[in-house]
């Protein structure tokens, strides 16, 4: 008997926390690595199956033993309400590539993380994870890119002789911790502290740069600008630090445009971007969505219709939308499409309110980025959404204690 209540007195204090850090947040902080080894062409479901797992198994221990205790937001009612529309859709409309199933997997994953409010060392925890997986894409990136010899096999990192990361997923991973970076950068009361974020700001922004995504750079130059503005409003910047950084930035600008290699000059500022056949079935593809979306415009052509249907709508080839907005509506019509935007504005309204505009800008990397991929049932759109979420909970629970956004991130 002593031995039963030794060890459920051991498990409790572990499940209480590592570090301050529970163990199922440690599941969600590790998870994203497996992108590192990620044998196919996403980051997908799959990659991260057993993290999950243990993930939700952590969550029900940790509830049985009274570490948490789940409540429910607006947030879960949207999540309710579309996965409640998927289900109705797959009830009458085949699905395809079993995405009815995937969408379902991450849906309940996100309704869990949802329930929990996060500590401040779990927040930081998964902060600097995300930033910890860019910087290793990165350094891969660059120790690969010194033994491809074709532009577009440097333009990504496998595993083991594997079939090369899709360039876009990468990009867009990558986009918010680098956010996070040029956050610290700026907010850091240490000198030290923000030349280590800044130098790991530009490595990180190089990476991004030698993945060739076009959209992915102009994105998070509007994030940064963003970012940019709301420091020089909350600082009240002299006009003369104005000019001593704008000049430092152009010459940055300027030194990078000369060490840019000559097929990335060409990539972004000397192509054409609808000669590219590429582009133009994409285009298509957009399309030929919206022509599922009037064919269908209440339950959709089903999940994963939009690679089935594409050239019966007139697409120029079989393929995914490489728009979520559009795959979503197309393949689950406004009755999935409305909860799914109502889910994604909702947590945007909140910071909006709170004039919180460095989250803004985290959240507006992967709504923008989700125009120009498959997001839906991928982890890092989650990933992105969920985060900024525990970080809104967190400063609304403790506003009377005087926490600032700050005391979060850095």
């Amino acid at each position: 008997m002593d031995m039963t209540a030794n060890i459920k007195q051991n498990l409790i204090r572990f499940l209480g926390g590592v570090a301050g850090v529970r163990p199922s947040i440690w599941m969600m902080a590790l998870a994203p690595f497996m992108i590192l080894f990620e044998s196919g062409s996403g980051y997908t479901v799959m990659s991260i199956r057993p993290f999950l797992a243990l993930y939700g198994l952590f969550y029900y221990l940790e509830y049985a033993t009274g570490q948490h205790k789940p409540y429910i937001t607006k947030m879960h009612f949207y999540i309710i309400a579309y996965l409640a529309a998927i289900t109705l859709t797959t009830l009458f409309i085949p699905t395809y590539n079993n995405s009815y199933f995937s969408t379902l997997f991450i849906g309940v994953i996100f309704f869990l993380l949802l329930s929990q409010c996060l500590r401040r060392q779990e927040i930081a925890l998964l902060a600097n994870s995300y930033v910890a997986v860019t910087t290793c894409i990165s350094v891969l990136l660059f120790i690969q890119h010194q033994s491809y010899q074709g532009f577009d096999g440097r333009r990504t990192i496998s595993f083991m002789g594997s079939q090369g990361q899709d360039p876009n997923f990468l990009a867009a991973i990558m986009l918010m911790p680098i956010v996070i970076l040029a956050y610290r950068t700026l907010m850091h009361k240490r000198l030290a502290w923000r030349l280590c974020y800044g130098a790991l700001f530009l490595f990180n922004t190089a990476a991004l740069v030698y993945l060739g995504s076009r959209s992915a750079v102009m994105l998070l130059g509007i994030a940064c600008a963003i970012l940019g503005v709301w420091y020089l409003l909350q600082n009240k910047v002299p006009i003369k630090t104005l000019f001593i950084v704008g000049a430092v930035l152009i010459a940055a600008a300027a030194v990078g445009l000369i060490i840019l290699p000559t097929e990335l000059k060409t990539r972004f500022f000397g192509y054409n971007y609808m000669a590219d056949t590429g582009n133009q079935d994409r285009l298509s593809v957009w399309i030929a969505c919206i022509k599922m979306f009037t064919h269908a415009p209440f339950i959709g052509v089903g999940l994963g219709g939009v690679l089935v249907n594409s050239l019966r709508f007139g697409a120029r080839r079989t393929m995914l939308a490489h728009n979520t907005y559009l795959e979503v509506l197309a393949s689950g019509g406004l009755l999935s499409f409305v909860p799914f935007i109502m889910m994604c504005t909702h947590l945007l309204r909140r910071c909006l309110k709170m004039a919180y505009l460095p989250l803004c800008a985290m959240l507006f990397t992967g709504f923008a980025s989700a125009f120009f991929i498959n997001a839906q049932d991928v982890p890092f759109f989650g990933r992105t959404l969920f985060f900024v979420f525990f970080i809104v909970e967190y400063l609304e629970h403790h506003k009377e204690e005087g926490v600032r956004l700050e005391d979060v991130l850095l």
